[in-house]
């Protein structure tokens, strides 16, 4: 007969290989377990190490967006990452209690039917961690090698994370890059497993859900066809051995659907602070995911990886919501199933009891983050929703940022612009020249040559708005009016520029004249 936990074994084998959780699949020696503890131990050392170099490098570039981007989307995901590695490591006897339930009568197979739908969800979550690995290896290799195919191209290789020396060099630069790679590869096949493991979990929830209803709609089948009965009495619990075989089978129906219920909710409440950073965490990876993919080119082999990672992301979080429905809508099935049980034939006594299990049955086993948030395929789709809008909004907020930082950058040169021109009009006028052009000393001839200096002096400055603004009023031949500089003066607030505007007040006596 088959039994349950074998589709479970895949994927503690995984864990195992991986080292994120104990051997459970098979005895070991106490010294093998001893071994495999400090593989255990260099894991997460490792894990946790490049975590730290993620930290620190999204600090150390919080001025740059894009390598933050590159950085962050990461980092995010290995958090993610971190958060379920520790649930799986310091509730080892709540999950070890999942296993012996797995193990135990209540979940074994009883006749041909439970087999071959056990069978069917081992093989489905075998199928499911397969492609997983598939995908993460894929991943892993174009991780590793697009920074070495754009440093061959002669492009930038950026490696994301923090090292306290130059990677740029040919040698540090491939073994910093092969580092990167075993990690990520590591945590990523970590982390698939993780998650086949949980909704596998659910999934059996599920399948014993499927099971449940199975026993109850083919509830009375033996003992109608017994000839025993017919005839003889007017319902079949009226038969004292009949009513005591339908008791025992009534009480282990019900024990079995409470045991469904507290795995469920076992499951829940093991793996529900990992669940809440994961759902949290899933949009802005999305988001940001879907950010660095817009600046990348079709044909490089980082886009691809991207689309590649991008892909794991959105599957990871359609498997929980879709066998989080799937174990809803069984839920929900039960009373029907009871329903079709043949309660026609049993007493009304009996039928009490089956009456209070449909009451029992209309609140629907529906697993949740955080207690609130279903894991539901609406949930699904309203969180690819929420990324779109997050998107658009963070690639609208980089530019606004660069724009801002356009215009400062303009406004600074335009400012030293302006104080490179008054600092070549102090070394022309100097202060006894210009009081001496206000009594009008000097002789027009003077004044001219000196006009033609300042016009000189003034050119290297012809793309600032205050120095059209001079030539204007200088050469426009309006001796009535004077030159007006308050339009301008909000823009620029510079000791330099303040000495520039006493010097343009001191030259309107001198434009009269010339003007004249």
């Amino acid at each position: 007969m088959f039994e349950t936990f074998e589709a479970f074994q895949p994927h503690f084998n995984a864990l195992a290989r991986f080292g994120y959780y104990k051997i459970v699949t098979k005895p070991v020696t106490k010294f093998q377990y001893k071994l495999h503890y400090y593989y255990r131990i260099i894991v997460w050392i490792g894990v946790v190490t490049y975590n730290i170099q993620l930290i620190i490098s999204s600090i150390q570039t919080l001025n740059c967006t894009e390598q933050l981007l590159g950085t962050l989307f990461i980092l995010l995901t290995t958090l993610n990452t971190l958060g379920k590695h520790i649930a799986f490591n310091l509730r080892v006897r709540r999950i070890d209690n999942l296993i012996g339930v797995l193990k135990g009568p209540s979940f074994a197979c009883q006749n041909s039917f439970h087999e071959n739908i056990a069978r069917t969800n081992a093989v489905s979550m075998a199928r499911l961690l397969k492609l997983y690995h598939i995908a993460v290896t894929i991943c892993g290799v174009l991780f590793t090698v697009y920074p070495l195919i754009n440093q061959f191209l002669g492009q930038e290789g950026h490696v994301p994370g923090y090292f306290p020396f130059d990677t740029s060099e040919a040698p540090i630069f491939h073994l910093v890059v092969l580092y990167m790679g075993v990690l990520i590869s590591l945590q990523g096949f970590g982390h698939v497993t993780m998650d086949c493991t949980i909704v596998g979990f659910y999934a059996q929830a599920k399948t014993q859900l499927q099971i449940f209803r199975y026993n109850f709609e083919h509830f009375v089948d033996e003992f109608e066809s017994d000839g025993t009965t017919t005839g003889r009495f007017e319902f079949i619990d009226e038969n004292e051995n009949h009513k005591r075989a339908l008791q025992r089978k009534f009480v282990s129906c019900l024990d079995h659907y409470e045991g469904i219920v507290r795995f469920a909710k076992e499951v829940e409440s093991i793996f529900g602070e990992a669940m809440i950073v994961q759902f949290f965490v899933m949009v802005w990876v999305i988001c940001m995911t879907t950010y660095k993919i817009a600046g990348l080119s079709i044909m490089s082999a980082e886009f691809v990886s991207i689309v590649m990672y991008l892909g794991c992301m959105l599957a990871q979080l359609f498997i929980y919501c879709y066998y989080g429905t799937h174990l809803k809508v069984e839920s929900e099935q039960l009373n029907n199933s009871i329903y079709q049980s043949g309660w026609q034939s049993l007493s009304p006594s009996f039928r009490r009891h089956l009456y209070m299990l449909m009451e029992r049955c209309k609140r629907s086993v529906e697993p949740r983050t955080a207690y609130i948030i279903p894991m539901s395929l609406d949930t699904y789709i309203s969180k690819t929703r929420a990324a779109t809008p997050l998107t658009h909004g963070l690639r609208q907020t980089i530019q606004e940022s660069a724009s801002s930082v356009l215009r400062t950058s303009g406004f600074r040169a335009q400012e030293a612009r302006a104080a490179r021109a008054t600092a070549s009009m102090n070394r022309k006028f100097d202060a006894p020249a210009l009081s001496a052009l206000r009594s009008g000393a000097v002789p027009l001839s003077t004044t001219r040559s000196m006009k033609s200096t300042v016009t000189v002096s003034w050119r290297n400055f012809s793309g600032s708005r205050l120095f059209a603004h001079f030539v204007r009023n200088f050469y426009g031949g309006l001796a009535s009016k004077a030159t007006d500089v308050s339009c301008v003066r909000p823009l620029f607030t510079s000791g330099a520029t303040a000495s520039y505007l006493a010097n343009v007040r001191a030259l309107q006596p001198i434009q009269t004249r010339l003007c004249i």
